[in-house]
């Protein structure tokens, strides 16, 4: 019989000791902080004839986006260091791009990665 009236004892003393746990603070490590960001700077060169009037669109892995002008430069700021691939978009179809296309570029702390993109148009659309 004593077994019988053991188990529900024990049932509940360790209900209490879970219900008693759960308020328990834990405190937290602190963690450290990210790195600071850098930025890229892309620059699009545009060569020949019948230029693509509206430029491009560049597109960076980490979602970030920037209109750039058909000879023109543009800035994207806040870009976690490491390594990041470049998009070009928006050619027209009688412009070609030189190279590949997207580029990986490297971006460090504090630092301004640059890149340049060189489009040539021929004229015929």
């Amino acid at each position: 019989m004593r077994k019988a009236t053991l188990m529900p004892a024990l049932a509940i003393a360790g209900l209490v000791g879970l219900t008693a746990c759960s308020n328990v603070d834990y405190e937290t490590l602190p963690s450290d902080p990210p790195p600071p960001a850098g930025s890229v700077e892309l620059t699009i060169i545009t060569t020949g004839d019948d230029l693509d009037a509206d430029g491009y669109t560049a597109a960076l892995d980490c979602g970030c986006f920037a209109d750039v002008e058909t000879n023109g430069i543009a800035t994207m700021a806040s870009v976690e260091p490491g390594s990041h691939l470049v998009l070009l978009t928006g050619i027209a179809a009688n412009c070609e791009l030189d190279g590949p296309n997207p580029r990986w570029i490297s971006v460090e702390a504090n630092e301004t990665a640059a890149v340049t993109f060189s489009v040539a148009c021929n004229g015929y659309r």
